[in-house]
């Protein structure tokens, strides 16, 4: 009967990526001029492209620097090269799964070994929460230089609302069946206490990560001819990429798009920001994706 309950709710947990996928791009074309939209790609200023473009790429890099010192922080000794293969593995799945679920993926690359898989979960899992810290941070840190304060109190709220959710669940674990994975996670933590060195690196890392993220953001909109300042960017482009992870949509299409639109609350520049938006996915998603399979393939024939 519990094997049953948890096929049902794979099977859901699929679906509602793919149904949301379809609805939110379903109001896009209902609500937003689509020929406008096509109309501003064609006519977008081609420098400030081309410097989102190679930025895009240089997140490959990081992601696997982040990864790499995620790694050494809890004493699991890889090869930046072999980082590189398992991060671009995560990216290239992230093109279709929801919640950079890839990202989980890295460790099929890392090992065969079951017990080691779940070990290297437990690192993922650690790096993918400070990650989400470290844009949080940035979140509230641009919502006082915004002076948003409601936005501020709000987002505060639900960061020690998931704390608290977190200490729950590590405290009923011993009446789950997934006291092993708990037990896994804490040496994962120990360890990442303890090599203070890397672990800071790994955090800085993670917001070099997102201050890249919010550079592309930003040169996407200059090359749209946008002209919106850096203090909404700052407050409301974290929380729409926050909302883009949610697993209500594919590589946070739409999702991300609508939200930062809705924050906004700037209609007359609407199909201009969404055509940034767009292309924000087409970058950092389905571009690297390609690239990604590229290097992945390049390398197994090279090794053959």
């Amino acid at each position: 009967m519990q094997g049953d309950r948890i096929s049902i709710f794979k099977k859901i947990r699929k679906v509602i990526p793919a149904v949301g996928f379809v609805l939110i791009l379903f109001y896009i074309l209902s609500c937003f001029n689509i020929p406008e939209i096509l109309h501003k790609i064609k006519n977008l200023e081609r420098s400030y492209l081309l410097i989102a473009f190679a930025l895009s790429c240089t997140q490959i890099i990081v992601a696997t620097l982040r990864f790499y010192l995620f790694l050494k922080s809890t004493n699991n000794q890889y090869t930046f090269r072999t980082c590189l293969k398992a991060v671009c593995n995560a990216i290239m799945y992230n093109c279709f799964l929801p919640s950079k679920a890839g990202d989980f993926l890295k460790v099929i690359v890392l090992t065969k070994n079951n017990k080691r898989r779940i070990d290297l979960s437990c690192v993922v899992l650690c790096e993918r929460i400070i990650d989400i810290f470290s844009l949080v941070l940035m979140t509230l840190i641009g919502l006082i230089i915004a002076q948003r304060f409601y936005l501020f109190i709000f987002t505060l709220g639900s960061l020690v609302l998931f704390i608290m959710l977190s200490t729950i669940i590590l405290y009923l674990s011993k009446h789950w069946r997934i006291e092993k994975y708990i037990d896994s996670l804490k040496v994962t933590c120990i360890e990442f206490r303890k090599n203070l060195r890397f672990s800071f690196l790994a955090f800085l890392t993670c917001v070099l990560f997102w201050s890249i993220n919010i550079t592309i953001i930003t040169t996407l909109f200059s090359s749209a001819g946008i002209n919106i300042s850096l203090n909404q960017i700052l407050s409301f482009w974290p929380i729409s990429i926050v909302i883009g992870l949610l697993p209500i949509s594919i590589s946070g299409f739409g999702s991300r798009d609508i939200t930062f639109i809705s924050l906004i609350d700037m209609p007359e520049i609407s199909e201009s920001v969404l055509t940034a938006t767009f292309l924000y996915t087409a970058n950092l998603y389905w571009l690297l994706g390609i690239i990604s399979a590229i290097i992945i393939v390049s390398k197994k024939l090279k090794n053959e």
